[in-house]
């Protein structure tokens, strides 16, 4: 409970409280090799782009944005809860095999773990 770890569990929590966590299913189609993603199909995505001991500024790519979905994206900074407001994103292109909808995230805060959420943007 000294340790850092303690209260990133917390920023996790209240993270995750903000919406129907308990609906999230695992997406690795989602994501880039090396990132984590889940969440809830035209409602809310969640990337996990771990450091992994490697000096990255690159914000990774989102795959199979379903078209006509509008999300607001934002990075939380899984240390210390901290939001980066990344601004609007919508696939208004038809997905298909050979060319799924995607974003690039813009450059990362800082090279370290990251957490990118993609929540539906409500109008």
């Amino acid at each position: 409970m000294n340790y850092p770890g303690s209260s990133q569990l917390g920023i996790g929590k209240r993270l995750l409280e903000k919406y129907p966590w308990w609906r999230f299913e695992p997406h690795p189609e989602w994501a880039e090799k090396d990132c984590f993603a889940a969440g809830i199909p035209g409602e809310v995505r969640f990337i996990y782009q771990p450091k992994r001991g490697i000096y990255n500024w690159n914000g990774t790519v989102v795959k199979n944005l379903e078209r006509g979905v509008r999300y607001s994206a934002f990075y939380v900074d899984p240390a210390t809860g901290r939001r980066f407001d990344q601004g609007a994103v919508i696939n208004r292109q038809a997905s298909s095999p050979t060319s799924p909808g995607q974003y690039k995230a813009p450059r990362l805060p800082s090279p370290q773990d990251w957490v990118l959420v993609l929540e539906c943007a409500r109008e």
